[in-house]
């Protein structure tokens, strides 16, 4: 027992320092991908306007709200890409869109289906219009957070820190909370006002307006790990709009928003 506070620090400090490079690597995104498409030629609209991407895929930006409650605050670009079900639209096969998220926070949904979204059309027998998005201010959706000046910033700030922080020298606790305290000062000094805009609701509101962009009052969705947080959000709000959602590696929701031990790293001896 007397071990635990310890194993609960490290557990948090790494979980922490997990989803922060989750974030940070996102931060900068080159305008062309490995294919030569271009998501500067893609400009945000509020209804979908699909150009054919990667050669298989479709891809758009839907623009939403920065706030919600108060459009005057701006506007954000969402990087969305589609893998289009096999079966017409019309045929009685066709279930509609499927929005999936990687968890995170900040992971890129648009890197999931280019990676793996054959692999989930497959699974549910081509059904499904595979949907996949870079969550507000992350990755190829605009405007995006950026906490360094330069790229090269951030890469030196990244180099070698995913094999440091899982080894198991005494260095490695507090040296991951110096380097989160850093970090919380360079966001709060390069922040624009940006960040207090990405929430989880703000997201949860996101996927809803991708829903009702295709026509849809009923979000279909799977989440995995972070992402089943973002649907229990989406189901609190919105339980009236929920289709179908799959939760994919739950995380458990009271412990995450009290800021307690994390269950599911804290060894039970």
């Amino acid at each position: 027992m007397s071990e635990f506070p310890t194993v609960r620090a490290i557990g948090w400090s790494l979980l922490g320092l997990v989803l922060l490079l989750t974030v940070f690597a996102q931060c900068f995104w080159p305008t062309s991908d490995e294919d030569g498409f271009n998501w500067n030629s893609v400009k945000a609209t509020t209804n979908y306007r699909w150009k054919r991407c990667y050669r298989h895929y479709q891809c758009t930006r839907l623009k939403v709200p920065l706030n919600y409650t108060n459009t005057s605050s701006g506007w954000a670009g969402l990087a969305i890409i589609r893998l289009p079900s096999t079966f017409p639209t019309m045929s009685p096969s066709y279930q509609g869109p499927l929005i999936i998220n990687p968890g995170g926070p900040g992971g890129s949904g648009v890197d999931l289906v280019l990676r793996s979204g054959m692999d989930f059309s497959r699974i549910l027998d081509g059904r499904f219009d595979i949907i996949g998005l870079d969550p507000r201010g992350i990755g190829r959706s605009t405007p995006r957070v950026k906490f360094f000046e330069t790229y090269s910033e951030q890469a030196l700030w990244l180099d070698g820190e995913y094999p440091d922080a899982l080894n198991a020298s005494t260095e490695v606790l507090p040296r991951s909370i110096a380097r989160a305290r850093l970090m919380g000062h360079l966001a709060e000094d390069q922040d624009d006002g940006m960040l207090r805009h990405i929430t989880t609701e703000n997201i949860a509101r996101d996927m809803l307006s991708i829903a009702q962009a295709s026509g849809d009052d009923k979000l279909q969705y799977w989440g995995f790990s972070w992402g089943t947080i973002l649907g229990v959000v989406f189901a609190t709000l919105f339980p009236d709009h929920v289709g179908r959602m799959v939760l994919d590696g739950v995380i458990d929701a009271e412990d995450y928003y009290a800021s307690e031990s994390p269950s599911g790293l804290v060894s039970q001896v």
